[in-house]
């Protein structure tokens, strides 16, 4: 019984030793960063400078082709723009109010018929 302490009591001081030490290497490693970028990383997340990318839209006020089209079309390509926008927005972590959208085109789906199944698979599992 005396042995099972005493392997009891060494085992939780090889353990405290190691967190101690990994502490230690967090730390060090923390200031080592913190002087080699000059500065702590939320001040360099404050002072970046984002970029407004514009986008493109074509309505029917400016592409003929859509003319023929009738009022709940442009009611639902409006809304559809709307969605992009406020998507494109969320990705940029930005207002909707400094982009600008100019156009939008379908990007042709160049990948194989196996990768789309796969991630249409993943997407189902997952729901």
């Amino acid at each position: 019984m005396e042995t099972l302490i005493y392997g009891l009591k060494i085992t939780v001081l090889g353990l405290a030793t190691v967190f101690v030490g990994l502490l230690i290497l967090i730390l060090i490693v923390n200031l080592i960063s913190r002087f080699v970028n000059g500065n702590s990383f939320k001040n360099s997340r404050l002072g970046e400078k984002k970029t407004v990318q514009m986008v493109e839209v074509e309505t029917a006020d400016t592409n003929p082709q859509y003319m023929d089209t009738k009022p709940q079309d442009v009611l639902e390509n409006d809304e559809l723009i709307c969605v992009i926008t406020a998507a494109v927005a969320a990705s940029l972590d930005r207002s909707t109010h400094n982009l600008v959208v100019r156009s939008i085109r379908r990007v042709d789906n160049i990948s194989p018929i196996w990768n789309r199944t796969g991630r249409q698979e993943q997407i189902w599992t997952k729901l």
